[in-house]
């Protein structure tokens, strides 16, 4: 079969152009829907390597949040337990007896002309009192010269703030010289903790 053009060159070179820009187009559309299609894995991927970063984040900023809160709650209870513990130092201090005190006191009422060969001291603690007693028995035993001597121990005692509760048995006043004696009573341990001390100063 004998196929004859008959079309004029332009015409032939406009139909070309034509066919050759369909071609184009279409080739052209054809790789672009190619790469789309090749480059959706990768922003797919990349959509969710995005949410997982965020995810990551928000977590890691939660994380260093209560981190934080933690460490300002530790460190406040560290605070408040040092505190609690100066404190209960402070009040076993303000508690703390001056023994040598108390021996002073004792030895100091006892008279030139007598001697003490014994001296008992026992603390006494009230209801709930876990720290320094208030109050504590005494016993003193010892010698002296003469019945006044022996006397004038006992109204020391009596007439001191720091001691109540004289008990001297009559034995105390038999003999007129060379005589043996014993008191006992309450001394009050209160008056030479240290809290007065410092008070008074």
């Amino acid at each position: 079969m004998i196929s004859l053009n008959l079309l004029p060159p332009e015409r032939k070179k406009t139909l070309y152009w034509i066919s050759l820009t369909k071609n184009v187009i279409f080739w052209g559309s054809f790789v672009f829907m190619v790469l789309i299609f090749l480059s959706l894995p990768f922003w797919v991927s990349r959509l969710y390597l995005n949410n997982t970063l965020n995810d990551l984040d928000q977590k890691i900023d939660f994380y260093k949040y209560n981190t934080s809160l933690q460490q300002m709650s530790f460190l406040e209870k560290s605070s408040k337990n040092i505190n609690d513990l100066l404190i209960n130092i402070d009040k076993i201090g303000a508690e703390q007896i001056y023994w040598s005190k108390v021996l002073t006191e004792i030895t100091g009422a006892v008279p030139s002309d007598a001697q003490i060969f014994s001296l008992e001291l026992n603390s006494k603690y009230a209801l709930g009192e876990v720290l320094s007693p208030n109050e504590g028995i005494f016993t003193i035993i010892g010698r002296a010269k003469t019945r006044d001597a022996i006397l004038a121990l006992q109204a020391i005692l009596e007439s001191s703030a720091d001691f109540k509760d004289i008990q001297a048995p009559l034995d105390n006043l038999v003999k007129k010289t060379d005589a043996d004696f014993k008191f006992r009573g309450t001394i009050l341990f209160k008056n030479f903790k240290q809290k007065n001390f410092l008070e008074n100063d």
